[in-house]
């Protein structure tokens, strides 16, 4: 039982951010949480910065960053 939750705000034409989150329904807890904002450049490009957070069954959790960029046309 897991809900999964994308959400997307464009701020601008340069701007959007993006949350994506996975809730565990049998533990009733968060089990992932990324928030984000991708930043186009130009009329070829994007990147996207974001933090994640995740929660594993065992009680694990980690913290981490994340970059992509994005060839989206030629």
């Amino acid at each position: 039982n897991q809900l999964w939750f994308t959400g997307e705000v464009r701020f601008n034409s340069v701007y959007t951010g993006v949350v994506t989150s996975n809730y565990d329904a049998q533990t009733g807890e968060l089990a992932f949480l990324s928030i984000g904002l991708v930043q186009r450049i130009g009329n070829s490009w994007e990147i996207q910065y974001g933090v994640i957070k995740r929660t594993s069954i065992f009680g694990d959790s980690g913290l981490g960053f994340q970059m992509r960029t994005r060839l989206f046309k030629f």
